[in-house]
C-alpha cells in the first residue's frame, strides 16, 4: 500500500487518460463474399462421414 501512496503523491494533471497502456487502432476492411467449399467437399476430407455430418468417437460415457 505504501507504493500507492508513493504513486498518489505524483501530477498527474497533464495525463492525457487512456484506457490501454499503448494506442489501440482497430483495421477494418471491407467484406467480401468469396465461395467456399461445399458441404459435398468437406465431408469428402473427413476421416469419417455420414449423410453429410461428421462422425467422431463418442466421448461422453453412459450412465
Amino acid at each position: 500500500m505504501e507504493h500507492f501512496a508513493e504513486l498518489q503523491q505524483l501530477d498527474t494533471g497533464d495525463v492525457e487518460q487512456t484506457s490501454h497502456a499503448i494506442r489501440m487502432t482497430n483495421v477494418y476492411r471491407e467484406d467480401a463474399i468469396i465461395p467456399g467449399l461445399s458441404a459435398e467437399a468437406v465431408i469428402q476430407n473427413a476421416p469419417d462421414g455420414v449423410e453429410g455430418f461428421f462422425r467422431v468417437p463418442a466421448f461422453m460415457e453412459e450412465e
